[in-house]
């Protein structure tokens, strides 16, 4: 069985984008070859799969951060519907 989370945090005003992308670079550096930039979603997003069972995609949008995870069996190989299924939510923003 697998489980999807999605969560938008607000940022600060003074953050937005700032503090946070280079947060989200570490994070993608952490990751190494798991882990790559996203194009086409907010102002700076990232893929990452620290565990084989998981799949996440955070991005700076519109002045909120969005984080979406799937956990579960080879979350891994989920890589492409996550990466859409983000895509698609932060192009909902308001």
């Amino acid at each position: 069985m697998a489980s999807l989370s999605l969560t938008l945090s607000v940022t600060a005003p003074r953050s937005a984008g700032t503090s946070l992308k280079p947060s989200l670079e570490a994070e993608l550096r952490d990751a190494e070859a798991n882990g790559h930039e996203v194009a086409g979603l907010g102002d700076y997003a990232i893929f990452t799969s620290v565990l084989p069972i998981s799949s996440e995609v955070k991005a700076l949008v519109k002045g909120l951060v969005l984080d979406l995870e799937v956990n579960g069996p080879n979350g891994r190989s989920l890589e492409a519907p996550v990466i859409a299924a983000a895509k698609a939510a932060g192009g909902r923003l308001p």
